[in-house]
This record gives C-alpha cells, sequence and structure tokens, in this order.
C-alpha cells in the first residue's frame, strides 16, 4: 500500500478495506509471513537476501526436525556434552594428586590431549559443516539474515513443547508450596543432610560485592577452589562449595566444615531499571541470611560503587536480628597495592563507620526497630573487621582468573619492567656524564667539596622529562585503567632509584677528593720534580744546540743524563716495592698449621676455583668421633643406612661458602690499599676470619670439615681478591712512587728537550706542553663519553638488553642451551648474577670485533665533538695580564691543535681499556642492580627490580624441579623431580633445615623459616617446558654432580623426554614475552653475533 500524497482518511479507508477483505475470505487461521500473499504487503522477505539467508538456515534445521529437543546437542553438538565433561573432570583431579606428582600429572594430561583429540575428531558434524559452509560462502548482508532466520527457526522447534512445560511447572510449584507448609518436611531436609555428612558444624561463609569486583578469584585464592571466574558476569545465581576442615584446625575453628557460597554480582548490567534494585535487595537479603560471616567485597581502596549497596545489607543484617540470627561481616578491599593501606586509610574507615550508622537509622525506621548506630545491629569493629590486600591476578587455575586475564597481565608486568628499565637507563646515562664531568673537575683541583642539592639541580631536568614520560604512559596507555594499581609504586621506584643514583655519585665522588687530599704531599712533590726537569732539560739543551739535527746523538745524551737525574731527584725517597701475593699467601697458609705439600698440590690440580659450584661435599667431611662404643656403633649404622650427605647438609656447606666470599671480599675491598698501599696484614685478617666462621659452623654439627676444606676455601678467597690486590696496588705505586712517577714523564721531556734543542722559545715549549695535556683530556674524555654511548648503543641494537632483568635471564638460558654448557648452567643456579656478569662482558666481542667499524665512528664523533670545544678565539690577553706575550703563546697552542686533532681522528678503541668507564660495566651496573635472593627449593631468582623491595614477598612467575638446586628425599637417593609449584598444592612434606626432625606440609611452606616465609609460590601450572628439556638432555651429569639418582619418586615422565632444544627455547617465550624496543636504532648485525 503506498502512503504517498494520501491523507490519514484515505489510508485508514484502504487499511479497513484490505482487513475486511482478508477477513471476508475462507481462512480460518494464517501465518503472519503469509500476509504479504493475501494483502500485497512489501515485506523482507521478498528480498533476495533474505531468502538466501532463510534457505541455508531451513537446510540447518531440517536436520533437527522430528528430533527430541533434549537430544539435538547429543548427537550434533558433541564436543559439548559428555567429551566435555569427561574433560574437566580430569582437569579438576590433576589439582588433587598424590603419590608421584609429576608422572600423576603428565598421565592425567596425556588423558586430557586424548580427549581433546577426541573433540576435535567429533567436532565435524553435518550440522556443524552446514553452518561453517554457509557462514564461508554467504555475503555479510546475507550472514545478518541467516543468523537471525537461525535464532527464529531454533527458538520454534521449542515453542511447541512450552505449554507442556510450564504446565509441568506449576505443578512442581505447587507441590514445592505444599512441602513448605509442612514444617516436617524441612526437618527431614536436614535430616537427610545430617545423614549425608553425620552431625558436622558448618560455618557459613558467604560474599556479596558488586559484578567484576572479584568475589569468585578471592574466594578461589582463600581456598584453592575452582569458582569461574572472567571479566563481566561469570556467576550467575549462587554457587556453593563445601571445604572440610583439617583435623589440626578443628581445635582452633571449633567446626568440622566451610560452606563456601559465591554469588552474582550487584549492580549486574545484564538487569535495568527497578528489575536491578529489587534483584540486589533480594540477593544482598538472602545471602546475609544464609552466612554466618558475609564478606562485603570492595575492589580498590574507595567504597564509593558500594554506597547504594550498604543500606541494603544494614536492613539485611537487622531483618536477621528479628528472627535471633547474628551472622558477622568483614569489609574487604581488594587490589590495594599498598599494603600499609590499612593505616594510612584512617580516614576512609571513619567515613564507613559514619556512613554504616547513617543507615542503621535509615533502616530502623523503615523496620520500626530501635537503632542508632550499625553496632547495635551486628558486633562490628571498624578496627579490626575492615581488611586490605593486594591484587590476586597471579598464577593459573585454580587460583586465578582465566587465561586472558593471567596472560594480560604478564604482558603488562614485563611492560612494565621494561620500561622501568628504560626510565632507569635515562637517570643512569645522564648520571655518568654528570659524575664525569665532577671527576674531571675533581682531578683538576677546581672543586673540592660535593653538595647533594648541587647534584639534584644537575638531574631536575632529566628527573622530569622521566616523571613527565611515565606520567604519560600511565595516562595515554590503552590498559591504564589495569595499570593504575602499579603507578603509585613504580612512582615510588623511580624516585628511589634517583635518589640512590645522587647519593652513590656523592659517595664516589667524597672518595675521590678524599683521595686528592691524601696525595697532596706527593702532588707538591711531582710539581717540584717536573719544575727540576724542565730546568735540566733546558740545560741539556742549551749544551747540546749543535746537535740538534742528530736524533740518535739527541736521544744517546738524553738517556745518559736520564738515569742521572732519577737517582738524583728520587735517591733519597724509599721506592714502593712489588708485592708478592704468592709468598705471602704460602707463609700465612703454613702459619696456621697447613702443610706445603698439600698447598702445592691443592694449586697444581686447582680444584678449589670450583668449590662453590660443586654438587657434593661429602668428600670434605668426617665424622666426630665419639668415645662411647654403643654410640659408635649406632653412628656407623648410620653412615651405612643414611644414606648420601644429606641435601639439607649440602645446603648449608654452600651458604658458608657464599657467606664467607662474601664478606672476606667485602672485607678486604674495604682496606685502603689504593691509597696506602698493601699489607700482608690483610690476608691475615681474612684468614683468621675465615678459620673462625668454618670452627663456629663445625661446632652446630654432628661433623668436621677436613683441612682440604679450609685450605680450598681460602685459596679461593684470595684468588677472586687477588686481582683486585694488584690493581688497587699499582694504582698506589703510580700515585705515590717517586721513581715510578718520574719515568713516566721521561718521553714528556725528552720532547721538550728536543723542542729547545731545536731553538724554540719558551713559550713555544709551554704551548706544545698545553697541547700534550690537551690531548691526554682529550682522549679521556672522549673515552668515557663512548663508553655511555656504547652501552646505550648495545642496549637499543640487542633485545637481551633492552628490557628487565627476566629479558636478560631469558637470553642467558638460551644461550647457556644453545651450547648446552651444563658447567655453566651449575654456574648460574649457583651464583645467577655470576652468569648474568659473564653474559654481559661478551659484549667486547660486540665492540672490539663484530661492529667494530660503528664503535670507531662513536668514538670519532665523540673527539669531533670535544675538538670543537678546544678554541682560544674568546680569550684574550687582557684577561691574564700576567702573562707576557699571550697572544704568541694562543698562536702556539692554535698550531699545536690540527696536528692533536688529526692525532685524535685515529685513536685506537683499544685505548678505551685504560679508562675508568667501560661499556660492560656500565651495563652491569644497569641490568643487575636488582633482587638476586635465590628460592629456597629450586634456586630460580626472584624477579623483582628492587634489590631490597621489603615488605614485598620475593616471587618468580616460573619456577623449577628442585632436583636441579640437589633436593632429594631424605635417607635416599632419590632425587626430586617435583616443580616448586606442584609441591605447594600437593599433601607432601619437607624438613627446612638439616637438623629438622619433624617435616613441614609443603601447604605452609612459609613456617619453615625466614628464607621461606618470604616467598610467595603460588600452587599453579606455570611450568617451563626449558627445564624438563634440561633435567632430560642433563640427566647424567646432574646425577654424577650430585651423587644422586632421578630414580623411585624422582623418576623423569616420559612425556618430558619428547621435548627438543627448540621447544625448550621457544618456551622462554612465557618468560618474557618479547617487547617492541623503543630506542628507534636497529642492528642490522644483531643476528651474526653470537653471545
Amino acid at each position: 500500500m503506498g502512503l504517498k500524497d494520501k491523507g490519514w482518511a484515505d489510508v485508514c479507508e484502504e487499511l479497513k478495506g484490505i482487513i475486511g477483505k482478508i477477513l471476508s475470505g475462507p481462512h480460518t487461521s494464517f501465518q503472519l509471513e503469509t500476509m504479504a500473499e493475501v494483502s500485497g504487503i512489501r515485506v523482507d522477505e521478498d528480498d533476495i537476501v533474505c531468502r538466501k539467508g532463510k534457505t541455508a538456515a531451513m537446510k540447518i534445521v531440517d536436520l533437527l526436525k522430528g528430533m527430541d529437543v533434549s537430544k539435538i546437542k547429543d548427537k550434533y553438538l558433541p564436543c559439548q556434552g559428555q567429551l566435555w565433561h569427561d574433560w574437566c573432570k580430569i582437569n579438576k583431579e590433576q589439582y588433587r594428586l598424590k603419590g608421584n606428582i609429576e608422572m600423576e600429572k603428565c598421565r592425567k594430561q596425556e588423558e586430557m590431549k586424548k580427549k581433546r583429540q577426541e573433540q576435535c575428531s567429533a567436532s565435524c558434524s553435518e550440522l556443524m559443516r552446514l553452518f561453517i559452509e554457509s557462514l564461508s560462502s554467504l555475503l555479510s548482508e546475507e550472514k545478518e539474515y541467516f543468523l537471525k532466520w537461525i535464532q527464529i527457526l531454533l527458538d520454534a522447534l521449542s515453542t511447541d513443547d512450552l505449554s507442556s512445560i510450564l504446565q509441568n511447572y506449576d505443578e512442581k510449584w505447587s507441590e514445592v508450596l505444599t512441602l513448605k507448609k509442612k514444617h516436617d518436611k524441612s526437618d527431614q531436609l536436614t535430616n537427610e543432610v545430617i545423614e549425608k555428612l553425620g552431625d558436622q558444624r558448618v560455618f557459613v561463609l558467604s560474599v556479596l560485592g558488586v559484578q567484576s569486583s572479584g568475589k569468585s578469584t578471592m574466594l578461589n585464592a582463600m581456598f584453592g577452589l575452582q569458582f569461574a571466574v572472567s571479566a563481566g558476569r561469570c556467576t550467575k545465581g549462587a554457587f556453593m562449595q563445601l571445604v572440610k576442615v583439617s583435623e589440626e584446625k578443628k581445635k582452633d575453628f571449633k567446626f568440622d566444615y566451610v560452606l563456601v557460597v559465591d554469588t552474582e554480582g550487584l549492580h549486574a548490567l545484564e538487569l535495568a531499571g527497578n528489575a536491578t534494585l529489587h534483584h540486589d535487595n533480594e540477593l544482598a537479603t538472602f545471602v546475609v541470611g544464609l552466612g554466618n560471616m558475609t564478606l562485603i567485597n570492595i575492589f580498590g581502596e574507595n567504597p564509593a560503587d558500594m554506597q547504594d549497596v550498604l543500606q541494603i545489607v544494614v536492613q539485611a543484617f537487622m531483618r536477621m536480628k528479628k528472627v535471633k540470627l547474628s551472622p558477622t561481616c568483614v569489609f574487604v578491599h581488594q587490589n590495594v597495592s599498598d599494603i600499609g593501606a590499612a593505616e594510612k586509610n584512617m580516614d576512609g574507615k571513619r567515613r564507613l563507620q559514619e556512613k554504616l550508622d547513617q543507615m542503621a537509622k535509615l533502616a530502623a525506621k523503615e523496620e520500626v526497630c530501635d537503632a542508632e548506630c550499625f553496632n547495635d545491629i551486628i558486633k562490628f569493629d571498624v578496627q579490626k573487621d575492615v581488611k586490605y590486600f593486594a591484587q590476586l591476578w597471579e598464577g593459573s587455575p585454580p587460583m586465578a582468573p582465566p587465561d586472558y586475564i593471567s596472560k594480560t597481565h604478564m604482558k603488562l608486568q614485563c611492560t612494565e619492567n621494561s620500561q622501568y628499565g628504560n626510565w632507569t637507563w635515562a637517570l643512569r646515562s645522564y648520571m655518568l656524564t654528570i659524575e664525569n664531568q665532577l671527576h674531571t673537575r675533581i682531578e683538576n683541583g677546581k672543586l673540592d667539596k660535593i653538595e647533594l642539592n648541587d647534584l639534584h639541580k644537575e638531574m631536575s631536568k632529566t628527573y622530569g622529562e622521566v616523571k613527565k614520560d611515565m606520567k604519560k604512559y600511565f595516562d595515554d596507555d590503552r590498559d591504564k585503567e589495569m595499570l593504575v594499581q602499579w603507578r603509585g609504586r613504580f612512582e615510588s621506584k623511580i624516585k628511589e632509584f634517583h635518589d640512590e643514583q645522587v647519593r652513590g655519585v656523592k659517595r664516589k665522588l667524597d672518595e675521590v677528593i678524599q683521595q686528592k687530599k691524601a696525595c697532596k704531599k706527593m702532588d707538591d712533590k711531582k710539581t717540584e720534580f717536573e719544575n727540576k726537569l724542565l730546568q735540566k732539560s733546558k740545560e741539556l739543551a742549551h749544551q747540546l744546540k749543535d746537535k740538534a739535527k742528530d736524533e740518535k746523538e739527541l736521544q744517546k745524551q738524553f738517556n745518559n743524563v736520564w738515569r742521572v737525574w732519577v737517582t738524583e731527584l728520587t735517591g733519597h725517597t724509599k721506592p714502593i716495592e712489588d708485592i708478592k701475593l704468592e709468598d705471602d699467601l704460602l707463609t700465612i697458609l703454613q702459619s696456621i698449621g697447613i702443610e706445603w705439600s698439600l698447598i702445592n698440590d691443592s694449586k697444581i690440580n686447582g680444584s678449589y676455583k670450583n668449590i662453590s659450584k660443586i654438587g657434593d661435599y661429602g668428600h670434605y667431611v668426617i665424622r666426630k668421633k665419639n668415645q662411647n662404643v654403643l654410640m659408635k656403633v649406632i653412628e656407623a649404622a648410620k653412615t651405612i643406612f643414611e644414606g648420601p650427605f644429606p641435601h639439607e647438609e649440602q645446603k648449608q656447606i654452600r651458604t658458608l661458602i657464599e657467606d664467607v666470599e662474601k664478606q672476606s671480599l667485602h672485607n678486604i675491598k674495604s682496606k685502603p690499599v689504593a691509597t696506602r698501599g698493601y699489607s700482608p696484614t690483610y690476608l691475615q685478617e681474612v684468614t683468621k676470619n675465615v678459620k673462625e666462621k668454618v670452627t663456629e659452623f663445625e661446632s652446630k654439627r654432628k661433623y668436621a670439615l677436613k683441612k682440604e676444606f679450609t685450605l680450598h676455601l681460602l685459596l679461593y678467597v684470595f684468588d677472586k681478591a687477588g686481582s683486585w690486590i694488584s690493581e688497587s696496588h699499582n694504582k698506589f705505586k703510580m700515585n705515590n712512587d717517586a721513581v715510578t712517577f718520574v719515568e713516566s714523564k721521561k718521553m714528556q721531556y725528552y720532547n721538550i728537550f728536543r723542542s729547545f734543542c731545536k731553538g724554540n722559545s719558551s713559550a713555544v715549549v709551554l704551548g706544545e706542553m698545553i697541547c700534550e695535556k690537551l690531548k691526554v683530556s682529550t682522549v679521556k674524555a672522549a673515552c668515557n663519553k663512548t663508553a655511555i654511548d656504547l652501552a646505550g648503543e648495545i642496549r637499543c641494537s640487542f633485545s637481551a638488553f633492552s628490557g628487565n632483568r627476566s629479558n636478560l635471564e631469558k637470553h642467558v638460558l638460551i644461550s647457556l642451551a644453545e651450547k648446552e654448557d651444563f658447567d655453566g648452567f651449575i654456574n648460574y643456579i649457583r651464583h645467577p648474577r655470576s652468569q648474568a656478569e659473564c653474559f654481559i662482558k661478551k659484549v667486547e666481542k660486540y665492540i672490539f670485533t663484530d661492529n667494530k667499524a660503528k664503535a670507531k665512528k662513536i668514538l670519532k664523533k665523540n673527539v669531533e665533538d670535544i675538538n670543537k670545544l678546544m678554541t682560544f678565539d674568546t680569550i684574550s690577553s687582557e684577561n691574564f695580564s700576567d702573562i707576557n706575550k699571550f697572544d704568541f703563546l694562543a698562536e702556539e697552542i692554535e698550531k699545536g691543535l690540527p696536528s692533536i686533532i688529526k692525532e685524535l681522528s685515529s685513536l685506537s678503541l683499544d685505548k678505551m681499556k685504560e679508562f675508568r668507564l667501560k661499556p660492560d660495566q656500565i651495563l652491569i651496573d644497569q641490568q643487575l642492580n636488582c633482587c638476586w635472593v635465590k628460592c629456597p627449593f629450586c634456586a630460580a631468582v626472584c624477579t623483582n627490580t628492587i634489590k631490597d623491595h621489603s615488605p614485598e614477598d620475593n616471587s618468580v612467575p616460573f619456577h623449577r624441579p628442585s632436583g636441579i638446586n640437589g633436593w632429594h628425599k631424605r635417607n635416599t637417593v632419590e632425587l626430586c623431580i617435583n616443580f616448586c609449584t606442584t609441591n605447594v598444592a600437593s599433601d607432601r612434606s619437607f624438613y627446612p633445615r638439616h637438623d629438622s626432625d619433624e617435616s613441614i606440609p609443603y601447604k605452609v611452606y612459609r613456617t619453615g623459616g625466614l628464607e621461606y616465609a618470604n616467598w610467595r609460590i603460588t600452587p599453579d601450572e606455570s611450568k617451563l617446558t626449558y627445564w624438563k628439556w634440561f633435567v632430560c638432555q642433563f640427566q647424567k651429569q646432574l646425577e654424577d654432580h650430585y651423587n644422586l639418582k632421578f630414580q623411585g619418586r624422582g623418576e623423569i615422565p616420559k612425556e618430558w623426554k619428547t621435548y627438543s632444544k627448540e621447544e625448550a627455547i621457544k618456551s622462554l617465550d612465557e618468560m618474557c614475552p618479547t617487547v617492541v624496543n623503543r630506542c628507534n636504532r636497529r642492528n642490522s648485525l644483531h643476528s651474526n653475533i653470537d653471545f
């Protein structure tokens, strides 16, 4: 029917005619879609695209006609039926394993794979084939019609059965109402529950909170449950799980079971308007009435989202009081990053208390009840019943959210740490530049005091830029809502890093100033020597003027008198002798009763160098003798039946070695060797301390350590300290020995002597001396600046150095796997920082071999930049009125500058090795200034980027099988094969110390002592294929290293042996996903460099 140019009256008349025509016909009933045929009305069904969509949908629906609706899914969607149920059941079982856990877990995972394969093979049903074909072949608009028709036609399948279903529903509801009227029936229900559980005491814990506030995640974390978790609405209605209380906990809690009730969230987006309010009222009343305790869950510190819900809660508690129920409640603020928020948020608590009291008064009026405050309704203490804790988005099921959130969190964490590395590098590199400038001023005598405020001013611009970049990152990132929880912590970290850099540079420069002052006396002597050498050179040159053209004769004459000059100038000073460390060491070792032959054999053998890396220290141990015959027999029996030297004891000896090494090196490096020289008493002091440490260790053990152990430990420590002592003493000798100083000036004064011989004036000679000084300073400045620039270039060019410590660790592991270097692996497990240092030091190959041309280009640019500053254009003689013929002197210097610039332009990279700053050391300071605490079970290293991050727990995303750290079952040779994350989810126990008589369940591992208490190990599936490959690849070497076996409960699962090296290396991407480098510089030679 057309409407154009028609009035309302015409349209109405025409409609009446059409309707009358339809009603006058022989039709007793009709379908809406047939209206088009009768009335001529144009409808969507006339369109070709709609017809195509309907035709495709009818093909699918025709398959289902005549079938029982309840059986359609079983036939055509088998993946969603029994197969899925079986897979979920096996998946649940793998979190409740006993016995040989890793073997059982591999078996369960194999079963899950088979079920998944069955699902894959069963998924291609006729219905799915038609559905996929339609989606693939139809055009975009046709697909929309197809999907809509599918919905309409599938709904129509069950329409015929709907009335009978509703009728059955009414009948069942009537039966329920009848049962409700019979009180004895509810008693019967109670009796059935008691019959099932026995006469047990049950504590009901319920939770209430807005949608997506983390209620299910919190309950999962508290009880190790598996309530569904996701973004949006994942819980509909209420779900309950019964948790049995362990026997030891029953004494404290006085009940046998905890019934955990998880409910859907309030303010659900799926509901709207009055329906939401009514639904929320019902839900809150139900949850509060059901629980002995209700957790009111709030996401973050601010309860603003819960304000309108609080009144519902208060009213629900008031109703419970009327029926003589007395539940309790606890307000939980989840996802609060600062664990001190409870103390810092007192004002928030006060406002919460006021709000609850206000709502209690309002609710009292409505319920006609006498209540002035919330505490009149239920017992509530705002100090004790308001809790704060950090976010729970860590781990894998059953204690974490779905894979999407877990992966997003890991990606964000790696990105965060990468950004942290970029920000700290910006601060560190600029601080190094400031340090260089101030160091030069101190050496030139232009600065004798460093103030913190001055350093802060120098850093203010760079620090401001970092803060600005940090603000932009957190404000503009697409995941900024998720990142906000880390913002405060990172701002605090950057401030701490900045302040520590400033304090560190002040400490270093203060030491330089002190050393400068200590050497003042020698500096005065040096000036005296230089003046005398200059005078003597002048006099000799005047005598040999006629031989100026004979270079050889000049050199001969100068050499003859030089020896006389050295003797004349330094004869009255005592020379500083070279140190003889080897002789001193031998004397000291013999003085404590160690035979020369034993010392000599140990040094030739060299085994002492690996004392910190060996796996079995049993050969160093001897049992303490017992005078009692019976005790001798018992201990002999123990020796036979206890098996190998216990892991706990091996660990204690290894800790002793690490502590002695750390303390001894610190002790030696604290000595003023560079300013006052070396003394044998330093080694004697270290020897005394080491002996005392070993004696103290033995006094607490039932065994003694052989003399060889003390000898090897001392040799190991002295070997580590020897190079530092020699280097420091050489520095002292260079600065304080008169002969060494004078000899170092020989070439300089030969050039002066030669210049005078050629008849040059004093101004010319002085100009040459100034140019020489400029050259030395320029080389030093250029090399130090190049070291900083090369470190920055390497960070940008190599992914290993462009991220955080986890990223570096990943590349270290890749390098070890590619070389299959077992000794390197052991060093990494024992001394991860040392192995990381070795990896970083290989950048020398990048600088001096593979990319020498690029490195030389950077050095050349820095030389040119510094050369541009070497000009006298802005200096006038008026400023130096005490110097005669200054213009002539300046002219001579200007003449000498081109030759200096030319010489510097061909400066060798090897020259960089002579100066203070080294690219590899800069990278070590940047990359490795973080936490290095190792997991007490598997030796995995904490990934926190702050060295001292207390009170935050140590943690690591991926643990390892504890057997690679030497853990084994006590009194057996069976190495442990389980990952830490598996153990803490099991019912197994461990002995925390060598002398522990009682074992501790892994589930409460934190009670094992301080080294365990500070670790957060989540019971999840965070396992890298890498470590499974490592155990299989180096099984024999590990067994020989620890003198133990992978057998019995430590048998390696067959599945582990299927992994290749390539798969192992690829799995490291899970450890730290690749982060895009923002340096905007690329290195085309990267793939050719072997680290």
